[in-house]
């Protein structure tokens, strides 16, 4: 299992990098013994690709990426591009143009990311506009707009709520009491509405989903955390998807940058911890993921450490049976 390693993909959110987005000096340092005796070591992502680079560098990893889950593949070395996945540039631009009031738009370019507003990981990106989202995009990234506290008309919302709430189907997974409150809208706290509001936007971006799934056949969506309303609202996260073009996801990141660097799939190893994570595992002889990974990653694999522990002791081992 861990002779013959010559190249290793490590996702970055959740396997080498902590909820805070660190990464130990301890896995930076069995990373930089990997690379020593000659083991690529390339990061595999969702995020775009200045951001990709950046946790390379901090990891002290290899010259390649994969980025955009995927779609965009390279050595920012050389400043080379290996392979890319465009979205279509028509697509991406009616989708803006006829939801960008509603929902939060990020769009990755490479080096660059365009964007309706700052997000967690760029304070700054290009603001989208009629004339600059003519571009190649990689992936689309969708989320709920904020609540506005000083929006006038936020009742209005909470009334426009009771259109969209067809079927017990569509609201399952939420608290009957909250949608009680639906029943008495005049003496609603501003709580209440706040979250009867998060509820809306929450299923007006689940029915977006689906409507882009059914209508767009060159279309996947490999990153999908707009599912569950508890867990997105009631503890302060953002219900969000992620989509790219149906060519794209990590699996066949791995496949194309094994060709490039022909290296067979009996040396390759990978580790992944999310949803999106999953089709590595089709391109790799030894997938590896952590105890807290999401269940379908720890029904697909045995390979399973103590989240606790980190990654360091498996790439220990991989040295040692290397060296």
């Amino acid at each position: 299992m861990f002779n013959n390693i010559k190249v290793i993909f490590l996702d970055s959110e959740g396997t080498i990098r902590d909820e805070n987005h660190i990464i130990k000096k301890s896995t930076i340092e069995e990373i930089r013994n990997l690379k020593k005796i000659g083991i690529h070591v390339i990061i595999t992502s969702g995020l775009p690709r200045f951001i990709v680079k950046k946790i390379s560098l901090k990891a002290n990893a290899s010259k390649y990426i994969i980025a955009s889950n995927g779609a965009d593949i390279y050595n920012y070395e050389n400043k080379l591009s290996i392979k890319s996945f465009y979205l279509n540039q028509d697509f991406v631009y009616q989708l803006w143009k006829e939801y960008k009031d509603k929902f939060n738009f990020i769009l990755g370019v490479g080096d660059k990311e365009y964007a309706t507003c700052g997000n967690e990981y760029n304070k700054n990106p290009i603001i989208i506009n009629d004339n600059n989202i003519k571009e190649n995009f990689y992936q689309c990234h969708i989320s709920q707009k904020k609540i506005d506290k000083n929006t006038d008309n936020v009742k209005k919302e909470v009334i426009d709520l009771k259109k969209i709430i067809e079927s017990e189907d569509c609201i399952s997974n939420i608290n009957n009491e909250l949608l009680n409150k639906l029943t008495d809208i005049n003496n609603l706290t501003d709580y209440d509405i706040k979250l009867l509001i998060k509820l809306k936007r929450f299923l007006e971006l689940k029915k977006l989903h689906e409507i882009i799934l059914n209508k767009y056949e060159n279309i996947v969506s490999i990153a999908n955390q707009s599912i569950d309303f508890r867990k997105f609202s009631y503890n302060g996260e953002t219900p969000w998807f992620t989509i790219n073009s149906n060519l794209v996801n990590k699996g066949e990141g791995i496949r194309q940058m094994c060709l490039y660097l022909n290296i067979p799939k009996s040396n390759v190893m990978a580790f992944g911890n999310d949803y999106n994570d999953r089709k590595m595992i089709n391109e790799v002889e030894n997938f590896f993921c952590p105890s807290n990974s999401c269940q379908e990653i720890l029904n697909l694999t045995k390979n399973v450490y103590d989240a606790k522990d980190g990654i360091d002791k498996v790439l220990r081992k991989v040295y040692v049976y290397n060296e």
